[in-house]
């Protein structure tokens, strides 16, 4: 890759990631995902308009066929998340109280919008998935349904499938967002905002989906409860 190009590419990551300090910084109101997301997507956009008028014709150089089959993980740090290393992440995000490792909410956050997560904002983020969490009750009666035989990753796929199709089954309709927006001329700058909200939505039902499965698939003799399953089963 030309030294040019580089420079580019980092100043474009620089750019982007000044833009959310200063988002971070002034905001009196702590902000949601979403809000987060609307505030820094202009920037990230123009950005790559920038990048593909000046450098579009440009070669990042030889790819060898080899490397399309390898790893390109390094070996002494594995792979990084926003420019990060794992240990750099679990130094960088918070932690639940009595807890080593971050919670997973906290590296969603990260891998969405480079930025960590406050205390407050993944609170929120934690009360908006429980209210998104109940799945619909065709989607029970098609889990029960299937027969205890059945893999629970087959089982998994349908429920997935099921809770994505776009037809009105839940009270808040986020599935259908996406495919009324687009009926209605939605500009290409605003799909990522319909799929957000379906992307919401089955993230924080996945847990409840495969609660049903375990349950149905796996049952609890008396006497013989598995300790890492007890908090999945009681949910």
């Amino acid at each position: 890759m030309s030294s040019t190009l580089c420079s580019a590419v980092q100043q474009s990551h620089r750019n982007a990631f000044v833009h959310s300090a200063h988002f971070t910084s002034t905001s009196a109101k702590v902000p949601t995902l979403k809000e987060c997301l609307a505030e820094l997507n202009p920037t990230k956009i123009e950005n790559v308009k920038a990048m593909r008028v000046a450098h579009g014709k440009k070669a990042f150089g030889l790819v060898l066929v080899d490397q399309l089959y390898g790893s390109i993980l390094k070996a002494e740090e594995g792979i990084r998340f926003r420019g990060k290393t794992v240990p750099d992440i679990q130094k960088a995000l918070p932690k639940a109280p009595g807890r080593s490792e971050p919670l997973p909410k906290r590296l969603f956050w990260l891998l969405l919008t480079g930025e960590i997560p406050t205390q407050k904002q993944v609170t929120a983020l934690s009360r908006d998935w429980a209210a998104r969490s109940s799945i619909p009750s065709f989607v029970e009666e098609i889990l029960d349904r299937c027969p205890p035989t059945l893999h629970p990753m087959s089982q998994f796929s349908l429920a997935v499938t099921a809770v994505s199709d776009d037809r009105p089954v839940t009270q808040l309709n986020h599935h259908l967002a996406f495919a009324k927006s687009y009926a209605q001329g939605i500009s290409k700058k605003e799909y990522w905002q319909p799929t957000f909200e379906v992307a919401m939505d089955l993230i924080a039902k996945l847990p409840n989906i495969a609660r049903r499965i375990f349950r149905s698939a796996y049952l609890v003799k008396e006497g013989h409860v598995w300790q890492q399953s007890g908090t999945l089963l009681q949910m």
